[in-house]
């Protein structure tokens, strides 16, 4: 009889048994997840990281980041895009007589200028049988002037230029690219000598590059791609990539990096005590450290909607006299008008340019404040919140209390659903940073105040 009553208080249920069931089940459950988080909770991270841009609200650009936009003014100034390659050229004399920190061209040159006046004299030659009308085209032919890819690389050469390049990221027939991407960073790694080939980064299988003419005589190179994730925002952004087993820079690496005249970049790695790897946790520019994500994406800090940068026409540029205090600036011509770019999903806005996502990114290097996020407190709140429900629910004076059990039951559930928790901490000078908190994924988000 004693025998049976034992083993009926053992199973009778209390709030101190089914709490600390359901902490056991709870730490189970997370455990189970590894180092991959389910994708359900990644959709429910980022739906709450947008909420609270918006909660938020824009922020004020370093203004360091200037747009030039072929927009809808200058294709009806000076036609349909593509223009003529010699207008693209002008374009960035222009430009670089105002001494800018760089000039990125978020536009790939792929395959020479059909316009050119040196390809039609090409194309004319075999038909005319006249021999002094021939002698006049081959004298053309030779005529610089008429050559718009070598006039558009002869104006990169006098500058700090980008251009931009695409990566192809499936096998899609047989590569027809000849060459490599030419980019003149030297990546290195932290630790040394650690290949990269078994990292995170993103394989491209293919590159859509520039025209040699044009490529030889820019500065650098680096690829323009921007990724979608699941639910088609673009939230990240890699900043290298493996090609043909070597990293590439990404356009606004580039950017930034040629607008403070370096020549190498550092890839850092730490040791994941969870899986015994080296994983990417971001990379060096000087004295600059840019946060990326084990793939070597930056989260970007999104400054607001669309047209948040400053943005000047290319028509404007071209037709007036007067300067524009582009001197020291990072300037990024892309195209602006509807119907012609790309649009993207940003947490603030359905259709924005790529070159404004651009221009965040690099404007997010050069404040130093893009997202972060930190796996180990991400564990940590995790297990502190799954925990706390056991010792609410059994640990208190109010042991048997209704209210004990329901907040017990409550910070167990904290713990399984991923709730945001808040933690303001101060920076230098008056700035502060709001740092958003989930077991599952912990971010920092720039706030002012």
């Amino acid at each position: 009889m004693k025998k049976n009553s034992f083993v009926h208080r053992i199973l009778a249920p209390s709030p101190f048994k089914l709490g600390f069931l359901l902490v056991l089940i709870s730490v189970a459950i997370y455990y189970s997840f590894h180092n991959q988080k389910p994708q359900i909770l990644n959709d429910y991270d980022n739906r709450i990281t947008d909420t609270m841009f918006h909660i938020r609200g824009p922020q004020a650009t370093t203004g360091e980041v200037v747009i030039v936009a072929i927009d809808h003014k200058s294709i009806n100034k000076y036609g349909q895009w593509p223009w003529p390659r010699n207008i693209i050229a002008q374009l960035t004399d222009t430009i670089a007589r105002q001494e800018p920190a760089s000039i990125s061209l978020d536009v790939v040159f792929a395959g020479p200028d059909r316009t050119s006046p040196q390809n039609l004299i090409s194309e004319l030659l075999p038909h005319t049988k006249n021999s002094r009308t021939q002698k006049t085209l081959q004298k053309l032919q030779g005529n610089l002037q008429f050559n718009y890819d070598l006039l558009l690389g002869e104006a990169l050469a006098k500058t700090s230029s980008v251009l931009a390049y695409s990566f192809l990221m499936d096998i899609d027939g047989e590569d027809q690219t000849e060459g490599r991407p030419a980019s003149s960073l030297k990546i290195t790694t932290a630790p040394q000598n650690i290949s990269l080939a078994g990292s995170d980064l993103f394989v491209a299988q293919k590159a859509m590059v520039n025209t040699p003419t044009i490529a030889v005589r820019a500065k650098t190179e680096g690829f323009l791609n921007i990724l979608a994730d699941n639910s088609g925002v673009v939230r990240k952004s890699p900043l290298v990539m493996l090609y043909k087993g070597l990293p590439y820079p990404s356009l606004a690496v580039e950017s930034f990096r040629i607008g403070k005249d370096m020549d190498q970049a550092v890839i850092r790695l730490e040791h994941k005590a969870q899986t015994g790897q080296q994983k990417i946790s971001g990379m060096s520019i000087g004295d600059t450290f840019i946060p990326t994500d084990e793939k070597g994406q930056l989260l970007i800090n999104y400054r607001g909607p669309f047209q948040k940068f400053s943005y000047l026409s290319a028509a404007d540029i071209l037709s007036s006299q007067e300067e524009h205090d582009l001197a020291d600036k990072h300037v990024i011509i892309g195209i602006a008008a509807q119907g012609l770019y790309e649009t993207h999903t940003t947490p603030y806005t359905y259709s924005i340019p790529g070159v404004e996502i651009q221009a965040n990114i690099i404007d997010n290097i050069i404040a130093g404040d893009p997202l972060t996020h930190d796996s180990d407190k991400e564990v940590l709140l995790t297990f502190i919140l799954l925990v706390a429900g056991g010792p609410i629910s059994f640990g208190t004076p109010c042991l048997h209390t209704a209210s004990c059990w329901r907040l017990g039951r409550y910070c167990c559930s904290v713990g399984t659903t991923g709730y945001k928790l808040f933690f303001l901490s101060a920076e230098a000078g008056r700035r502060h940073h709001l740092s958003l908190c989930l077991p599952h994924s912990c971010l920092s988000l720039r706030w002012s105040f």
